[in-house]
């Protein structure tokens, strides 16, 4: 491997256009409805690993920090934040946090990912796998 040259490129993120027809009423009309995703970085990567453990445990403390409320008000939190006081799968952590970065644009933080996932399961999970294939694959060579 050419060291030297590898230390002088330049990279950017990978990206890909993915159509997201059944969310056209949320486009402008003229507009086709394409949503741009990119590859995740190693840190990005470790932090979607990461979330379903940290789910776990936010919902471990909301529920200890609000153990006098009622049960409902609890869930609601914790729904609000995409977590639930039942057992949260974790590769549908993973998974908002692969969507949150690995769309371009910051089009999806947290409560958006959940109402996403919630309303349009199948392209939640089409959108995530296609966002690590090209993790996958790397960054391309830049200019």
């Amino acid at each position: 491997m050419d060291v030297d040259k590898f230390d002088n490129a330049k990279f950017k993120r990978r990206e890909r256009e993915i159509e997201v027809p059944e969310l056209a009423p949320f486009f402008p009309d003229e507009q086709k409805p394409v949503i741009v995703i990119q590859n995740l970085t190693a840190p990005e990567v470790a932090i979607a690993n990461e979330a379903a453990d940290k789910s776990k445990d936010l919902a471990e403390i909301v529920g200890r920090l609000f153990s006098e409320a009622p049960r409902e008000k609890i869930d609601a939190i914790l729904d609000a934040a995409g977590i639930s006081s039942k057992a949260t799968p974790a590769d549908y952590s993973k998974r908002l946090k692969l969507l949150q970065f690995g769309v371009k644009g910051n089009l999806f933080d947290q409560r958006r990912a959940v109402k996403f996932a919630s309303n349009f399961p199948v392209d939640f999970y089409d959108i995530t796998n296609k966002i690590l294939q090209i993790t996958g694959l790397g960054a391309c060579l830049g200019e």
